[in-house]
């Protein structure tokens, strides 16, 4: 018995794709131009869906078996997914006709608790099930979810929490997808402040606000002077780089810093054709195990928002902890 499960997107995180279409072409698994440069992977996202789907094969009594693509779920080489396995485009869609297929609505409808006992009698009847949804229960963020995923090889947690024990890693969450103003960028130059605007893909709802520097620092120095901070960013490094070092000198750390050390780790437990072949995907997940095995998390967030769910998902895949400092308008 199996259940097929399809992330779907908005606009701003790829392109929403109608059923059956095969043209699946992530933004964030696409060859970067550069080694160094990062892509928003989407990881709280997508683990959150694949959360809700995981639901329905624990209400009805573990029976099916969850296959997704491998193609969006890119970091599934790093991870194991409870009673979940990842598979070609091709495999994915073949023989999808002689499946059920649930709308986003119909899901919503199945899963929440007053249905859930005549789903499980309606999902006994479909020994194929195709989801295709995006859901509206924010799993990740329910203390009493266990996760379900963890790392394909064992040895490895070990390595990498000695690698990112000593830090306080602190996530930024600008540029793509983040409401701002122009008093936000005020610690910006001119010429920089320009390339933002035009670089930066703009949320208008403003769920997700700018969190300026100073924010960032009146919390860190509430740290002893020594402490040292892994800033876990997808923002290009002359936004902010150089303000930080020059308000925390010698105690600041990027994923560049640390980016020849955590490949020797992989190395080690997966070999180096896996690292070769990998390189630039791997290079993007330096700052979620940073996150996930750090000595805690910050995270500043506004009272209309809360804290992403790319840093929940670390902070509940390294049994973390996030301290989140409120920021006033």
């Amino acid at each position: 018995m199996l259940i097929r499960y399809r992330k779907e997107y908005f606009k701003g995180e790829g392109v929403h794709h109608p059923w059956k279409n095969s043209d699946i072409d992530e933004y964030y698994n696409n060859p970067l131009s550069d080694q160094f440069e990062k892509n928003d992977l989407g990881i709280g996202d997508r683990w959150n869906c694949w959360m809700g789907v995981y639901s329905l094969v624990k209400l009805n009594r573990m029976e099916h078996r969850i296959q997704c693509m491998e193609k969006q779920f890119p970091e599934s080489i790093f991870f194991e997914f409870a009673q979940t396995d990842f598979i070609s485009e091709e495999e994915f869609y073949s023989g999808v006709d002689d499946f059920k297929w649930f709308t986003p609505k119909e899901y919503a409808i199945l899963e929440s608790p007053e249905h859930s006992n005549s789903f499980k009698e309606r999902a006994r009847t479909y020994p194929y099930i195709f989801v295709n949804h995006i859901p509206l229960f924010p799993y990740l963020w329910r203390k009493d979810r266990p996760l379900h995923i963890k790392n394909a090889s064992p040895g490895v947690e070990h390595d990498l929490r000695s690698l990112f024990s000593d830090y306080v890693s602190i996530h930024v969450r600008r540029y793509h997808g983040i409401a701002y103003t122009d008093e936000d960028l005020i610690e910006l130059s001119d010429e920089l402040k320009e390339q933002y605007k035009i670089d930066a893909y703009y949320n208008g709802c403003g769920s997700w606000r700018y969190v300026k520097d100073r924010d960032h620092f009146e919390y860190m120095n509430t740290f002893s002077d020594d402490q040292i901070f892994y800033v876990a960013t997808d923002l290009d490094d002359k936004y902010y780089l150089n303000n930080w070092k020059k308000h925390f000198p010698g105690r600041i750390v990027t994923d560049k810093d640390v980016c020849s050390k955590f490949m020797n780790i992989l190395d080690s437990h997966y070999g180096r054709d896996f690292v070769n072949d990998n390189s630039r995907l791997i290079y993007q997940m330096i700052d979620f195990f940073a996150l996930a095995y750090s000595k805690q998390i910050v995270a500043g967030r506004y009272n209309s928002s809360s804290i992403s769910s790319y840093a929940i998902a670390a902070e509940k895949f390294g049994n973390n902890r996030i301290d989140s400092f409120l920021v006033s308008d």
